[in-house]
């Protein structure tokens, strides 16, 4: 039976301090390493990759909506940061669709995913790469981690940029 208080379910109370805590723990991902400003070491984390310094920080905010919280970032690299960056995304353990489509079963992206701590892997697309995360039909994060998050992410070769966004929902 759920807990309750004078007949009223606790889900939303227990949701907002789900959502309080992601948000701190991303931000504590986030300062962990070196400067607290800097939101490299959370995007990192999350994205399974190492972002060469030299880079501008363009966009870097943070949103509280009741239950949701969203963290967004926007890194401009330079020429060279870029090409570090590529090759970071294309040794990373998941890229591609090299793994998922030679071991096809869901059963096994999951173990890989618990592997290698990562929700998604990256493929090259037109315009760069994009990190992708099976949809929730799929293989939701609640499977894997017990949380309903996402996380975003796109590289544009033409822009040298990386968009980072990661939502708890």
């Amino acid at each position: 039976m759920p807990a309750t208080t004078r007949g009223r379910s606790n889900v939303p109370v227990l949701a907002q301090l789900g959502a309080a805590l992601t948000a701190s723990l991303f931000s504590l991902c986030l300062a962990s390493c070196s400067n607290e400003r800097d939101p490299v070491p959370g995007v990192e984390h999350y994205l399974g990759i190492a972002i060469p310094h030299g880079h501008e920080v363009l966009v870097d905010t943070t949103r509280y909506l009741a239950d949701d919280f969203t963290k967004h970032i926007v890194l401009q690299l330079t020429a060279s940061g870029f090409d570090s960056l590529v090759s970071s995304i294309e040794a990373s353990p998941l890229y591609g669709t090299r793994y998922i489509y030679s071991h096809g079963a869901p059963g096994a992206m999951a173990d890989r995913l618990l592997e290698t701590g990562l929700t998604g892997y990256w493929v090259p697309t037109d315009v760069g790469y994009e990190f992708r995360e099976p949809t929730l039909s799929e293989l939701p994060n609640s499977h894997l981690y017990g949380e309903w998050w996402m996380v975003e992410a796109q590289v544009s070769s033409t822009e040298r940029t990386l968009d980072f966004l990661f939502r708890k929902i």
